[in-house]
């Protein structure tokens, strides 16, 4: 996903790697992940495109963009403060895929300002380091402006096991770089 690196390139140095070290998680998930990516890009290009006053419009289509371009999405929108941040947290992946989300993602912009789309993108190839994998899905969101004037999001993902559900919370925090994760709970 970086700029300049030709993705059938690193798709090719990573199957090398995989056939070198089959017990190699690295490449697999890698791998996994190099699928997700433009999936996650048709979705920031989708919004990106929207002049800022029709974003919320077009978030309302949002669906119907997905399924004519192949995507299955599950996805929630909010927000805080008179329009001064929206957020958009989205469970996304091909629609043809056989199980689950390859990508969870965050979109937000500041109001209706010109400035682009943000996103960070937790992909389920990754979930040792996030929590969130395929089986995991958004059920509930709640934004709020907190008194050091920081902008807190609590996000509710059911994850789904054969015998029973359990619930997932996150309290994520806006920074400069992005969403940090604050807190996480597993609930029964």
């Amino acid at each position: 996903s970086l700029p300049g690196v030709d993705p059938q390139a690193a798709k090719a140095d990573y199957k090398k790697a995989q056939a070198a070290d089959p017990s190699w998680l690295l490449p697999d998930l890698a791998l996994e992940r190099i699928e997700a990516v433009p999936l996650t890009r048709t979705l920031s290009t989708y919004l990106n495109s929207l002049a800022p006053e029709k974003r919320t419009e077009g978030i309302d289509k949002l669906a119907q963009f997905a399924q004519e371009h192949n995507i299955s999405i599950n996805y929630l929108s909010q927000s805080v403060g008179k329009e001064r941040l929206r957020l958009v947290v989205a469970d996304y992946g091909p629609l043809d895929q056989p199980v689950g989300n390859s990508a969870h993602a965050l979109f937000w912009w500041d109001g209706l300002s010109d400035v682009p789309v943000r996103s960070q993108v937790f992909y389920s190839a990754e979930a040792a380091f996030h929590g969130l994998c395929r089986n995991c899905a958004l059920t509930d969101m709640e934004l709020s402006i907190e008194p050091d004037n920081t902008v807190q999001a609590e996000l509710t993902y059911t994850l789904a096991k054969e015998t029973n559900h359990q619930e997932l919370r996150y309290k994520l925090k806006l920074t400069d770089n992005g969403w940090q994760i604050i807190k996480r709970d597993l609930r029964r």
